[in-house]
């Protein structure tokens, strides 16, 4: 059968660099079932909604906080070690249409525990809306994509093999969420040294959160740790912030009574 030839576009050149760049990293995946009752009670209160991901992002970035290795990478040059960094960077996956097509970036957030979760939903926003050629790392992404692929490649693998650029570029660890049209990976890949997803949260709370793990870092049980601390996080220090901002998010009545 006679087909025909279809230009690659700079998203999908951007995926194969990127593919390119993370074959043979021996990922595992954990997943455990969580129950966010007390959480989503309280995010029922806002009229103001804060989105899941930006929730997540903060859990997620506290729970580094207490674990070292979520805030570590493996770097093999000019021997192999681990690289450790004071503070995380989450890296958000955001779809956006560009050129006709949909395209997924890397938006990085760094030190998420450190902001308040309205500051955090507010810079996913408009990530998701604002003009892609006014985003800086959208930006640098498409203009790199543009590139002679020798010269794409060498800067992606000097991007991700020096320590102190890694997680300006990708992050030190990853959130992709496709919960909203139904749907949960069962794998997928990640530069970071762990990646969290989630599927569908039902109405009692309950939902299942896998976690991708680059396993030199990080083995299966404290991943395990990990995730029961994240419940406890969730349900616990972002419940209580959000319970804060209700009165926050909440119409003001401008008629006095008498």
């Amino acid at each position: 059968m006679r087909g025909h030839r279809i230009r690659i576009s700079p998203h999908r050149r951007a995926v194969i660099d990127l593919m390119w760049l993370l074959r043979g990293i021996p990922l595992v995946s954990v997943k455990r079932a969580t129950n966010i009752a007390p959480l989503r009670a309280a995010r029922e209160t806002l009229t103001e909604r804060i989105s899941w991901i930006a929730i997540a992002t903060k859990a997620y970035a506290l729970v580094a906080d207490e674990f070292p290795a979520l805030r570590r990478a493996y770097l093999r040059y000019p021997w192999p070690h681990f690289y450790q960094y004071p503070a995380s960077a989450a890296s958000v996956t955001v779809e956006r249409q560009h050129e006709g097509e949909a395209s997924v970036f890397l938006l990085i957030v760094k030190n998420p525990s450190a902001m308040p979760l309205r500051e955090i939903a507010a810079t996913i926003r408009t990530a998701q809306s604002a003009p892609v050629e006014q985003i800086r790392g959208f930006e640098r992404i498409i203009r790199l994509s543009r590139l002679p692929w020798i010269i794409r490649r060498l800067v992606w693998w000097t991007g991700y093999n020096l320590g102190r650029l890694r997680a300006n570029n990708f992050g030190t660890f990853g959130l992709s969420v496709i919960a909203s049209h139904g749907a949960e990976p069962s794998h997928f890949i990640t530069p970071c040294a762990t990646a969290l997803n989630f599927g569908p949260i039902a109405a009692d709370g309950s939902v299942e959160m896998r976690l991708m793990i680059d396993h030199r870092i990080i083995d299966g049980l404290d991943s395990a740790r990990v995730l029961i601390r994240l419940e406890q996080v969730l349900n616990g220090a972002i419940a209580d912030e959000l319970a804060a901002l209700a009165p926050a998010c909440a119409p003001k009545n401008t008629l006095r009574a008498l």
